[in-house]
């Protein structure tokens, strides 16, 4: 919903010059164009057209095509795994250069379950920058093109109960698949008999569909090595850790980098120098995911 390649500009700027103190390295911003005017799946199309020209055209760009990295944060955490998947499983794409690795920073992974245990722990927090409320707003606008799921969404009522107690919810969303330390306070298995059938049925080709909700695609192995960032005081901490574990279960190599005094939308606010200078915020998130790109370019 919000942004642009130029709002972004300092931040790819800044991760550009970092990069290349090691080495050189090209690092390419893709514009997508943004709900409610342009519902998904507008913005995983544009995203996988910009990739796919990137890699049809690495020769000439003097790209090496055996070290491409695609990242996101956030929103663009989602986009960047969801490409990842199109490039890995969509036959079109079978003869392109294969992906190094994806590097996904507090993703938004899925729609199905917003009683996790970080949405129920976080939620609380205004100051943190993305809330249940927004989160639900923006996912009804996405979805839909207005904010009319958002209330349902804020209660998690928009799955039918018939369907939360089947696959794949009860497995790619499992709550069981969350490590125990991080359900030890403010968590309650959420009511999996609430919901609406007919929001159900409006919404279900959109929220299985693995562009949009990569965590939901059954099959994951082959994908490309996956380096994801979590942060303990942030509502989508607990997307990440599902997609990290179901990654390794089925032979992704994965890297889950949770960091406990960190919040959402940290990585780009260091980058801006909008937190404090050797801020308990998060100094090495930013550096550990630089060295992790370093690593997965050289």
């Amino acid at each position: 919903m919000l942004g642009s390649i130029y709002q972004a500009h300092p931040v790819v700027s800044n991760i550009a010059v970092s990069l290349n103190r090691s080495r050189p390295t090209t690092v390419i911003s893709v514009g997508y164009r943004l709900a409610p005017k342009h519902k998904f799946p507008a913005a995983i199309d544009d995203v996988t057209r910009g990739i796919v020209w990137l890699l049809r055209h690495t020769e000439e760009l003097g790209i090496d095509n055996q070290r491409i990295v695609v990242m996101g944060e956030s929103a663009g955490g989602n986009l960047a795994a969801a490409v990842a998947q199109r490039l890995t499983f969509d036959v079109q794409y079978k003869d392109l250069p294969k992906l190094r690795a994806q590097v996904l920073i507090y993703p938004v992974l899925q729609m199905i379950d917003l009683k996790t245990p970080s949405y129920q722990q976080n939620g609380r927090y205004r100051t943190l920058l993305v809330s249940p409320v927004w989160m639900a707003k923006m996912f009804s606008n996405y979805v839909v093109g207005n904010e009319t799921l958002t209330p349902i969404l804020i209660n998690n009522e928009h799955i039918a109960p018939y369907a939360r107690a089947s696959t794949p919810y009860s497995k790619f969303v499992s709550h069981d698949l969350i490590p125990e330390e991080f359900k030890k306070e403010n968590y309650a298995p959420p009511d999996i008999n609430l919901g609406y059938d007919h929001v159900y049925n409006e919404i279900k080709d959109t929220v299985l569909n693995s562009d949009f909700s990569p965590l939901m695609r059954p099959i994951l192995e082959g994908l490309p090595e996956a380096y994801i960032v979590t942060c303990q005081f942030d509502i989508l901490r607990d997307d990440g850790i599902l997609y990290a574990k179901r990654l390794e279960q089925q032979n992704v190599k994965t890297t889950l980098r949770n960091y406990k005094t960190g919040h959402h939308s940290q990585f780009h606010l260091i980058l801006l120098q909008e937190l404090p200078e050797n801020s308990e915020f998060g100094d090495d998130l930013v550096d550990d995911t630089f060295k992790a790109l370093e690593e997965f370019t050289k």
